[in-house]
């Protein structure tokens, strides 16, 4: 029985609502320091930082450095000098932070986290970085250029109000393993407590970065500004390529770079670099990865990365830390073989009855099943970037196909001059003087998934739910549960 093509789609529900919250103010410290100013004032009132030392806040490398015993202790915390590591450890509310001479790796309970400068000594004191402390605390930090100063503010009312209204099932809440709640939405993003209070907001920016690798295996991030239509891509060394002269095409991306290159991202999960005569002389695949740029209303960035590696899970990552989120299972399938199916970032994961993963399948190829109707064969026409794709038929013989973009339709030919047609339902093959010979019908559209131990699973969207074929031939049917 033919089947026709299906895309797979993902509907956002939420799993738990919640009502609306508003965080209360209360008793707050603010601390107030001048660069190059040997003192502070507490709550408006003066006193020395470094008491008969006369040390100041200085600024190195665009970051403020200064002795925090006087923040940190001020703000009823405490703080200890490891000198066999040469370690400061700071604590309140139960968060430990430890940073170390010399080293850009800070740890907030526990967990290691990139810093820019790195703890230094001056005049035999110890500087540390002034936001990186400030925030691993919830404190508040607010910069005024005019006057080289900052105000540090601590307690409740270091945040404005806060209105958080799930109801709507507009977020889905997430635990991360720093211990918070993040509550993701369409364009924001809220940090709850354990109450599920509202504690910070993030909104979305609407820069997006998207990760490759080029031939050679390097590291490149594609970044789309998408409110200012600029493009760059950054490799791991830092040197960027501005792409300019955007098009108002289908595809994502397509400029002319500032190396003289011209990209195109053409979809299928590959961009192309081509030379002035057209001719690929570089191909970038994406590995899957997306990074969503937030900010809050003072400015802190935080990092939304979904398919972090290019593995199934989502991370935050922001000032001061950052931290995996549980996985959130939109659409699941309830298979013929007692198991609930469903996918985070493209991943087929299986789950038991309480929803613990039992088995994670990698996936590996994607491809359309095709029949010829004159012969009734089966093919698999499997798309490379939509540059190239390959034909396999029956027998395993393979034709390889070469992409071909028209304004009216997409074409790929083979090496013998055969023009193929795809027009969406079905693929014509015609001759050198343009006569039909054959004809294709898309039957379904099918993902190949790998475990661990190389398997091959194949998932079968046609008409109706998804099927899926083990390597024993033995085949799951799936029955949507929700979404």
């Amino acid at each position: 029985m033919k089947r026709y093509r299906a895309l797979l789609t993902a509907a956002l529900t939420a799993a738990l609502a919640a009502a609306a919250f508003t965080a209360v103010h209360a008793r707050e410290t603010q601390i107030e320091f001048t660069i190059n100013n040997a003192y502070m004032k507490v709550n408006g009132v003066s006193a020395e930082i470094d008491p008969g030392k006369g040390t100041a806040p200085v600024i190195r490398d665009g970051r403020t450095l200064l002795p925090i015993r006087a923040v940190v202790e001020a703000m009823g915390g405490e703080v200890e000098w490891k000198a066999d590591t040469k370690t400061t450890v700071l604590k309140k509310d139960g968060n430990t932070v430890e940073l170390t001479i010399g080293s850009n790796t800070a740890y907030l309970n526990g967990q290691g986290d990139k810093i820019d400068t790195a703890p230094v000594i001056i005049n035999g004191r110890t500087m540390l970085p002034l936001r990186y402390v400030a925030e691993s605390f919830g404190f508040k930090t607010d910069w005024d250029a005019d006057t080289k100063s900052i105000t540090i503010t601590a307690g409740e009312k270091a945040q404005e109000e806060l209105a958080y209204d799930n109801s709507t099932f507009a977020y889905t809440e997430r635990r991360g393993t720093d211990g918070k709640i993040y509550s993701v939405g369409y364009q924001d993003i809220y940090i709850l407590d354990k109450d599920k209070k509202p504690v910070n907001r993030f909104e979305e920016t609407g820069v997006v970065g998207t990760i490759y690798t080029d031939d050679a295996g390097s590291i490149y991030m594609l970044t789309i500004d998408y409110e200012n239509e600029t493009y760059n891509l950054e490799g791991k060394d830092g040197k960027k390529i501005n792409i300019g002269d955007i098009k108002e095409t289908m595809v994502t991306v397509e400029g002319t770079g500032s190396d003289g290159l011209t990209y195109k991202e053409l979809g299928m999960g590959y961009m192309y670099a081509f030379d002035k005569n057209g001719k690929v002389v570089k191909t970038f695949t994406h590995t899957r990865e997306q990074d969503k740029v937030y900010t809050d209303k003072d400015g802190n960035k935080l990092l939304y990365i979904t398919a972090k590696n290019g593995g199934p899970d989502d991370y935050v990552s922001y000032s001061g830390g950052s931290a995996m989120l549980e996985r959130a299972y939109f659409t699941t399938y309830l298979g013929s073989d007692g198991l609930t199916y469903t996918w985070a970032n493209d991943y087929l994961i299986s789950l038991d009855d309480n929803f613990e993963p039992v088995k994670e399948y990698v996936p590996a190829d994607d491809y359309n099943l095709i029949s010829d109707d004159k012969n009734d064969d089966v093919y698999t026409m499997h798309y490379i970037g939509m540059m190239s794709a390959r034909l396999v038929g029956p027998d395993d013989e393979e034709t390889i196909l070469s992409y071909e973009h028209t304004e009216d339709q997409d074409i790929y030919k083979d090496s013998e001059g055969n023009v193929y047609r795809d027009n969406g339902k079905f693929l014509e093959k015609l001759d050198k003087k343009g006569n039909v010979v054959g004809e294709f019908s898309f039957m379904a559209y099918c993902v190949d998934y790998t475990d661990k131990n190389g398997e091959t699973y194949t998932v079968v969207y046609g008409e109706e739910t998804p099927t899926l074929i083990m390597p024993s031939g033995k085949t799951v049917t799936f029955m949507e549960t929700y979404g």
